[in-house]
């Protein structure tokens, strides 16, 4: 399955403005356990019947933090724990049931 990013991730298109995970971390530090804020799109997405994020995913290097699923009416973001022992890179995914599988990643520590 293809992973959709935005072209340009510095002139986003209405479409990526709205579907595009931000991964936002609170407080990190190596050897702590902290949360990651995930939002799907710099827009909120919609969650209606007709179209909805189905679920967020993340992954802290390639350990599984969680799949949230989600249904209409939610709010289209989720908060998952790391338990960081090292500098890895944060991968979100948002699944839209119209416009596919979306993907980000940011390395945390620099």
């Amino acid at each position: 399955m293809e992973v959709f990013k935005p072209k340009d991730q510095n002139n986003l298109t209405e479409l990526e403005q709205k579907h595009w995970p931000q991964i936002e971390a609170i407080h990190p530090k190596i050897g702590t356990k902290f949360a990651i804020r995930v939002k799907v799109g710099q827009i909120p997405h919609p969650m209606t019947e007709e179209h909805q994020i189905i679920y967020i995913e993340a992954f802290y290097g390639s350990r599984p933090l969680g799949k949230i699923f989600l249904k209409p009416g939610d709010t289209s973001e989720a908060v998952f724990t790391i338990d960081a022992q090292k500098s890895e890179k944060v991968k979100v995914f948002s699944f839209c049931n119209l416009h596919g599988l979306w993907g980000n990643e940011v390395e945390i520590f620099k």
